[in-house]
């Protein structure tokens, strides 16, 4: 039961209410003092008294809330009540249960909205019926409006939480680290809702990565025992067994009377972060790697000539241990490592006017004193202002590679001289062959006493000059006939060394080291006797005041770095040739031309010039190799390579009794040249010796008049190259195939392999190598014409 108040009122309430404030001073100056709100009410709400703190919070006075007839029953006493209840103050009247703390706005006549929270209690009379209501008001609109704002505020802070892409929460500041609050975000970062962590103290120490774990803890530690802020760095696990990299920072918050410490702190994802500077760490290492294992030297340098970073490349490519004893003994780039200093500059100058990367080649000095052509990639970096930073680049040695460059270059130029050579042979052997022949049947015109006979037998012997000159082109063209077989190279220097010691003379000491166990090669024997001819008179030019003369023969095995250091050459085991002197030697600059024809660094008419041009001819058409060193001052050393084969030495070919040039003949011939006065002298030359002879100048021409002759044809003589779209090789392959019986002689200035691609019958074909004489040409077609037919 509430407390009762009985107040002694009189029964008229029109009058001016003063009985129940009659106690003299004590009642109206608990009222008047009171810092809240007082009103008196009757039963129906109508105010009997207001104190002068309720006219203030309500903006009326007494007389005015009486005279407007406001009834606080209506508008401090809303009715917010439901159906099933009574309005509060009728509620008060009927019931007696006061009202407690009820919060209520109301305007203000100003305009004013205010916040008042209501305490009301009923007075009883005698008879125990609730007679008046005490109301008591206290302005709470700044609490409010300050409530209100943290409301706002605060309702804003979760909202900005939750949208952070970050997880906050609020710990307790101990070893527990219970928490608190946690922000919604937890579970997209790891799994589980903000619930399930708040309900779990352990779960964050469950979720550490184990091998983090002790580390992490650790730190947490001296954070809740310093108060120091955190930060750390760590993996979680998260539900789904991913592993999730996250930064987490936290401070402790100042602490608030009597409530324990806390801590606040946000957890970031950084899973991202750690994964790109995982794969930035090891693109850098594949990089370094890369830099590191280079076989071309980087660097980084200043524009005035220090080093600031170097590759262990760079520093072997100067012959230092280490990129550091390389930098810092390398205090000046352009003095201490250019041969020309200037050339620096000179680039710096180009890769600060030109942006970009540039190429260049320069002469290196290597720590021990030797020298690299090396080629330079250069480029100036700068920063984002345009000024110059440092220079970076790439430097290679391609000394090597400049070598082998200028070898192509000279094996190039050898082919096309030996083209260029062959060419002129061929013509010049046409016209030597005209030449040759028609002094031969002048010759024999003439009789023994004949005054014309010596200026003829001069032009004879000037053309046989010529023709030994035709035969050296051809031969470092590669185009003479060769008479291949299986030889000792031994062999071959025991039979010329009585006639080297007669070319070379008493003032040169000849020195022969033949190894026994010397294999067999597949060679023409003379060729080779000129091959040691030809390098034993060069070696003795250049000895002038005497030396000694060293030929050696060997073996050697070219493997797979002798081929990258001589171009062209292929693996295998071959027999060696040298012949080194103790002469002059040779500047590279000669060596360069050394086996050019007619270069020679003899006096004017002491040579022609063709020599070495002859000894490479021989050495490349039998399928090997010659190669040169030479230093000015130190000599001459020619090595001559040339394949082993597997078989035994053969024996001299015996040479069959020449036929007897005057016997006549009476068969068909048929004649087949291009060039006018060889195939004149051919005719008459035949025609003298009794055959029938048919003539054409080019391939097609021939098959025209093989087709018009009615009687058999015994023997084709052909030119090999022709015009017309036919060569000899072609012309005597189809006449071959339309008369088995056919012999096949082909002409040619050079060879050419031209036996080797004839398809004829064995024994029905020959060839015979311009310049000829009459007497050669007519024994040979004899001998062709008498060789008995082959049976298939």
């Amino acid at each position: 039961m509430p407390e009762r108040y009985t107040i002694n009122s009189s029964s008229d309430h029109t009058g001016d209410n003063t009985d129940i404030l009659s106690e003299p001073g004590l009642i109206r100056g608990i009222l008047e003092a009171s810092p809240f709100g007082i009103l008196v009410l009757n039963a129906e709400g109508q105010i009997l008294h207001a104190n002068p703190r309720a006219e203030v919070m309500l903006g009326l006075t007494r007389q005015q809330m009486i005279e407007r007839g406001c009834n606080p029953a209506h508008w401090l006493l809303p009715d917010n009540r439901d159906e099933a209840h009574q309005p509060p103050f009728q509620n008060i009247v009927a019931t007696g249960q006061p009202l407690r703390d009820r919060l209520t706005s109301i305007d203000l006549p100003d305009g004013r909205q205010v916040w008042l929270i209501i305490n009301a209690s009923p007075l009883y009379d005698s008879t125990g019926r609730v007679q008046n209501v005490v109301v008591i008001i206290t302005d709470v609109t700044e609490q409010v409006i300050t409530q209100r704002a943290l409301e706002d505020r605060t309702r804003q802070y979760h909202m900005l939480v939750e949208r952070v892409p970050a997880v906050v929460y609020l710990s307790a500041m101990d070893a527990s680290g219970t928490t608190l609050y946690i922000s919604p975000q937890i579970e997209r970062l790891l799994g589980y809702t903000p619930d399930e962590w708040l309900a779990d103290p352990e779960l964050w120490i469950k979720r550490l990565h184990p091998d983090d774990r002790d580390r992490v803890l650790a730190a947490f530690d001296r954070f809740i025992r310093s108060g120091e802020p955190f930060a750390c760095e760590y993996r979680s696990l998260a539900r789904d067994g991913r592993v999730v990299w996250v930064y987490e920072e936290a401070v402790a918050l100042p602490p608030q009377d009597d409530a324990p410490p806390l801590h606040q702190g946000i957890v970031v994802d950084i899973t991202a972060r750690k994964e790109a500077e995982e794969a930035l760490r090891e693109a850098e290492e594949r990089y370094r790697s890369i830099i590191q294992n280079a076989v071309v030297g980087i660097f980084r340098s200043t524009l005035t000539g220090r080093f600031i970073t170097v590759n262990p490349a760079m520093a072997r490519l100067f012959g230092y241990e280490s990129p550091e004893q390389f930098i810092e003994s390398v205090t000046d780039i352009a003095r201490q490592l250019y041969l020309d200093p200037a050339q620096r500059s000179e680039m710096i100058e180009l890769v600060c006017r030109d942006a970009g990367m540039h190429r260049f080649e320069a002469e290196f000095r290597r720590r021990d004193g030797g020298v690299f052509t090396g080629q330079l990639d250069l480029r100036l970096v700068r920063d984002e202002g345009g000024e110059p930073l440092y220079l970076e680049g790439f430097l290679d040695d391609v000394t090597e590679r400049k070598r082998l460059e200028a070898q192509l270059r000279q094996g190039q130029k050898m082919e096309a001289m030996g083209r260029l050579a062959g060419g002129v042979a061929h013509d010049f052997n046409n016209l030597l062959t005209a030449i040759l022949g028609y002094s031969d049947l002048i010759l024999r015109r003439l009789d023994a006493h004949d005054p014309l006979k010596p200026e003829v037998l001069e032009i004879r012997k000037a053309a046989e000059q010529a023709a030994a000159l035709t035969g050296q082109l051809l031969a470092f063209s590669r185009k003479q006939i060769l008479q291949p077989r299986v030889i000792n190279l031994n062999d071959v220097v025991r039979r010329v060394e009585r006639m080297l010691q007669r070319l070379i003379g008493e003032h040169i000491e000849l020195v022969l080291d033949l190894d026994p166990a010397l294999g067999v090669i597949r060679a023409d024997p003379a060729q080779m006797e000129q091959v040691v001819v030809n390098l034993a008179i060069n070696a003795r030019d250049a000895m002038p005041r005497g030396g000694r003369l060293v030929i050696r023969t060997g073996t050697a095995q070219l493997d797979q770095s002798f081929i990258r250091e001589h171009l062209g050459a292929q693996t295998g085991i071959y027999a060696t040739l040298t012949v080194s002197d103790s002469g002059e030697g040779m500047d590279g600059e000669t060596m360069s031309h050394l086996f050019e024809p007619f270069f020679t660094t003899k006096e004017q008419g002491c040579g022609t010039g063709l020599g070495l041009a002859t000894v490479y001819g021989i050495v490349k058409q039998s399928e090997g190799y010659i190669w040169v060193d030479s230093e000015p001052g130190h000599g001459t050393t020619f090595t001559i390579y040339l394949p082993l084969v597997e078989a035994s030495p053969e024996a001299p070919a015996l040479t069959p009794a020449p036929t007897v040039a005057g016997q006549p003949g009476s068969e068909t011939i048929l004649v087949v040249e291009d060039n006018a006065l060889v195939r004149g002298l051919i005719c008459d030359v035949l025609t003298q010796h009794g055959y029938t002879v048919l003539h054409a100048s080019d391939g097609p021409g021939a098959l025209e008049v093989f087709r018009q002759h009615r009687r058999p044809i015994h023997l084709l003589v052909s030119d090999v190259v022709m015009p017309g779209g036919m060569s000899g090789l072609d012309l005597a392959q189809h006449l071959a195939s339309l008369d088995r019986d056919l012999r096949v002689l082909l002409l040619s200035g050079y060879a050419e392999d031209a036996m080797d691609h004839y398809g004829g019958r064995p024994g029905q074909a020959a060839f015979l190598q311009k310049p000829f004489t009459p007497d050669v040409l007519v024994r040979t077609v004899r001998a062709m014409l008498d060789q008995p037919r082959t049976i298939v």
